[in-house]
């Protein structure tokens, strides 16, 4: 696989495919668990085949905030083919609050 441009998401995709190709097929590790975090930016997004988890970073002024809309929005994207993950957050996040939005999470690193 040839890398075409020295940046955006098309030479991204071709990065990620290719270690995860050289990782998996040529080292013949199995046993790692791959994260993928978009944030807002589809076109960015490995695929489906090169990745267990989706995540997002957030980073929110009041950290009470719910993060409905983010979870929303990956639900939307992925409900039902990938596990979902707050995989960075710039605080403690409120959880009990953050469950009664109905936002749930395979895990959440802070």
């Amino acid at each position: 696989m040839v890398l075409t441009r020295a940046n955006g998401p098309e030479a991204f995709k071709q990065l990620w495919q290719l270690l995860y190709a050289c990782i998996t097929q040529v080292d013949g590790v199995l046993n790692l668990i791959w994260v993928f975090t978009s944030g807002d930016k589809k076109d960015w997004y490995t695929g489906d085949r090169f990745g267990d988890i989706v995540g997002a970073d957030s980073y929110p002024y009041d950290f009470t905030h719910s993060l409905s809309s983010v979870w929303d929005e990956l639900l939307l994207q992925f409900d039902g083919r990938k596990m979902l993950a707050l995989t960075e957050y710039g605080g403690v996040p409120d959880v009990e609050r953050m469950a009664r939005f109905g936002v749930r999470r395979a895990y959440i690193a802070s």
